[in-house]
């Protein structure tokens, strides 16, 4: 079951990335499923049914490809952790691979980027995994998370610059996605007002400061809202030892000890649970008619 609370560290929420708002949901399935004494090499396995049981919204297979196909080459830019400056760019996944048949996505996270979600102990922001998934667009999603990091002082002051090249408006050489700024209110601002409002915890309202005739920074107002979060029931893979895949092989997926002793003859305990897992999101997904016939081809016996 993956943890209904996202943790990450502030430089992460303050970073300068651009992630589609898919991209994003997918991050948001990984980071949840993040237990501080996982493996240095694991791979973390989100279901696009799942993704599309949640969202109540069918998600294409060209979505997909166009999705992970950028996953692992899409930078972060965060300051230097040393305090000099300067910046520090990874990316977030060092790995990512598509299981067709389960439509699974398999990824594995950046080395670089572990230290800013694994066992934080200060200077992090938390949001809920529920609301950071139903808010739409990929801007509104980014500033949940941001304004999430203030819901306690219930404000964030910002230069409007800042703000835009965190969000990936503003590049590098000063070319801006919205330079008009009756724009960049509607189409950011307002609408991350009207989305946070309708699906999180959190709303805002804000005022803005010119230098001239130019709107130059932006303070928030942040208030907290009661609104119940959804818990989330998702399916991830169990490690389990040679005694426990005997019994969960003949109990769970209806196999004859026989079969079950010859799957733990041929196969690694690590692609057993790995079969295990994907077979379980067709079953939970209603996808498989005979659980005990379907395991027995997926592994040959």
């Amino acid at each position: 079951m993956a943890k209904n609370i996202i943790y990450q560290a502030n430089a992460i929420t303050q970073a300068r990335y651009e992630l589609s708002a898919l991209q994003k949901n997918i991050l948001y399935l990984v980071m949840a499923q993040i237990k501080k004494d996982d493996a240095v090499d694991k791979k973390y396995r989100v279901s696009v049914v799942d993704m599309e049981r949640i969202l109540d919204n069918q998600i294409r297979p060209d979505d997909i490809r166009k999705a992970t196909a950028s996953l692992v080459t899409k930078l972060i830019e965060v300051e230097n952790p040393d305090g000099e400056a300067g910046f520090l760019q990874m990316t977030f996944f060092s790995s990512v691979s598509y299981i067709q048949k389960s439509r699974t996505i398999e990824l594995e996270i950046s080395q670089r980027l572990k230290p800013y979600l694994f066992d934080l102990k200060e200077k992090f922001t938390t949001f809920q995994l529920d609301m950071a998934l139903t808010v739409k667009s990929k801007y509104s999603k980014r500033l949940y998370e941001m304004l999430s990091q203030y819901k306690d002082t219930k404000k964030m002051f910002i230069k409007v610059e800042d703000l835009k090249y965190k969000l990936f408006i503003l590049d590098e050489k000063g070319g801006d996605s919205y330079p008009n700024w009756a724009d960049f209110e509607k189409r950011i601002l307002k609408t991350a007002q009207k989305e946070l409002d309708e699906y999180t915890d959190i709303a805002f309202s804000y005022k803005t400061k010119k230098t001239g005739r130019k709107v130059t920074s932006l303070e928030f107002f942040i208030s907290k809202r009661h609104v119940k979060a959804t818990s989330l029931v998702l399916p991830e893979i169990e490690i389990l030892g040679k005694e426990q895949l005997l019994e969960r092989l003949t109990s769970q997926f209806k196999l004859r000890k026989d079969q079950s002793l010859k799957i733990l003859e041929l196969y690694t305990e690590q692609e057993i649970n790995k079969r295990l897992y994907e077979i379980n999101i067709l079953v939970i997904n209603k996808q498989i008619s005979s659980v005990g016939g379907y395991t027995a081809k997926i592994f040959g016996v």
